[in-house]
Order: structure tokens, then sequence, then C-alpha cells
């Protein structure tokens, strides 16, 4: 799905993305591990700000010239619905800058490890390049995504437990600096409203995308 150029994820110093996630395999057409989840594309092609879902891992990339920064989790299992929160807080330190968060719990010690590269203090400028969901250059995901979610700030660990603890039954629409929210419940056709803001970053289903009944 492509939902446009984000311009509140260029050169941002915080955010967060959230969603429910069921991700039926790990081989695609275009790479036997790795379904991008979510990104964005340079001018050239190359996935710069992305999210991929590979054999037990789920992984956030953020790259910039001379610099690939990431962290990832053993605990991601195929064919079975999982919520996953990513925040980016370029105010902190180190390693804290990104974090990740498994059905609203934080991952910390062994669940979780890092690139070598230092994690920058802002996200990659991608000014003119669309955010797409469920595709990349890594393969389209095989699966189904839900309440895929984006703020311009980064979240605390309460309000991540909160949203995952009440699950499908919390409307996420007038959450605080909320930027998307596409909760994929149109049925048919294809474009899926933005109902943070309709009319701002509505998506569209490429790639034979549609609904499915299938929901957390």
């Amino acid at each position: 799905m492509d939902v446009g150029d984000i311009t509140q994820l260029n050169n941002a110093s915080t955010c967060t993305i959230s969603y429910w996630i069921y991700h039926t395999s790990s081989a695609t057409a275009a790479c036997t591990l790795f379904d991008t989840v979510c990104g964005r594309f340079d001018a050239s092609g190359n996935t710069k700000f992305y999210m991929i879902a590979n054999n037990g891992d789920m992984m956030w990339y953020n790259m910039s010239p001379g610099n690939i920064s990431y962290c990832a989790s053993a605990l991601h299992s195929d064919n079975v619905w999982e919520h996953w929160t990513f925040v980016f807080d370029g105010g902190l330190v180190g390693n804290d800058r990104m974090k990740i968060y498994f059905n609203g719990a934080r991952l910390t010690g062994g669940d979780i490890y890092h690139g070598a590269a230092p994690i920058p203090a802002t996200t990659v400028d991608l000014s003119g390049r669309d955010f797409d969901i469920g595709m990349g250059s890594y393969g389209a995901m095989i699966g189904n995504l839900d309440d895929f979610a984006i703020w311009s700030t980064a979240l605390s660990d309460a309000t991540i437990t909160s949203n995952y603890n009440l699950g499908k039954t919390k409307d996420l629409s007038l959450s605080p600096n909320l930027i998307g929210y596409w909760k994929f419940e149109e049925g048919t056709g294809t474009s899926v409203v933005n109902t943070a803001n309709p009319g701002t970053y509505d998506g569209t289903l490429i790639n034979s995308a549609g609904f499915d009944t299938n929901v957390p």
C-alpha cells in the first residue's frame, strides 16, 4: 500500500510506528529470507528506512550515507497475530534511541541486538519519496497487517502497553500526535482511509493486495 510522502518522518527526531501482523511466510519471489513490512526508498530505489520480517526476527533499519543502524528481536513467529511497536527518540543517547516492543512489552537484554554503527539522532531525510506498507525492495510481505499507526512522538511504555491490552477495541484515531492510522476496514476496493486525518496520507492498495476477515 502506498500512502505518499509522509513529510513528518523526514529528519524526524522522534516517531513511533506500530502494527498488528499475521505473517504467513518468510519467502518471497524477491528474497527467500525477508518480507518488507513497511519502508521508504531513495531515488536510486534502495530502501533507507524500513522494517522487515525475517525468520524469527523483526528488524528496523535507519540508513543514511555511511551509516546503518538496526535492532532486531528473535521472537517473531509466523501464522499468529503479533503486536509490534518501534519507537525512535533521537533525544536519548546510544542504543536507547531505538526501542522495540513485542505484544506490549519493551524488549531488552538478550531479546534485542544492535548493529555496530551508532544510531543517528534523526531519521533519514527522504523528502519526496513515498512511504509503503506491506511492500519494499525485499519483496512484499506475505500475510496480513492491521491497525497500522504512525505518531510523530515517542510513545511511553505505559501507552504502548495500554494500546496492546485494549487491542482492536481501542480506537487510536483521536490519539495525540497521530500522523497516520490505517484500520483496513473498507472491505472492498483499493482505497484505505487514514482515519487520523482523512484525505491526508490515504492509502492505495497495489500488487493485488486486498482485505481479509482474519483480524486480531
